[in-house]
């Protein structure tokens, strides 16, 4: 039997409703902001395993099929030769497969980024913090959140 979901007073709750809910739960870490790019070939089991690690991390890059001859040269120019997998994480070059070490360039990223941006504006009372500093101008505090 069928039930309709429906919220308070008797409106059935969208299906892009129930899609946020579920997107709002996906952890903040989740991504990278550095350029990514994976040196790859499709019959490797090795680029597979890191294709998966890219995709359940949901981290954005670029494939480059290491078996095209442009891919080649320039993987030689770079590394001295055509090993794949190579995943490259903001100019860092993993060799192989390891996700603790994607996981870790990516994070890097995250940490060493503020997460709010204080803006304040002049002619509104100072917060408690400010309120202590001697010399400040009040001020309303507009925090934004610089995260994705």
């Amino acid at each position: 039997m069928r039930r309709r979901i429906t919220a308070r007073g008797g409106r059935p709750i969208a299906a892009a409703a129930i899609l946020v809910l579920l997107l709002a739960a996906v952890p903040a870490e989740a991504g990278c902001a550095k350029n990514v790019t994976l040196y790859s070939a499709s019959w490797c089991p090795y680029c597979k395993q890191v294709r998966d690690i890219l995709a359940r991390n949901r981290i954005r890059y670029s494939l480059q099929d290491a078996t095209t001859p442009a891919v080649q040269a320039v993987m030689r120019k770079l590394f001295g030769d055509t090993s794949v997998p190579r995943t490259v994480i903001g100019g860092v070059v993993v060799e192989g497969v390891d996700e603790d070490r994607i996981k870790q360039l990516c994070r890097a990223q995250i940490e060493d980024s503020p997460s709010l941006l204080d803006i304040r504006l002049p002619g509104s009372p100072p917060s408690r913090h400010d309120a202590e500093t001697p010399g400040l101008v009040p001020a309303t505090l507009l925090r934004i959140s610089a995260g994705p």
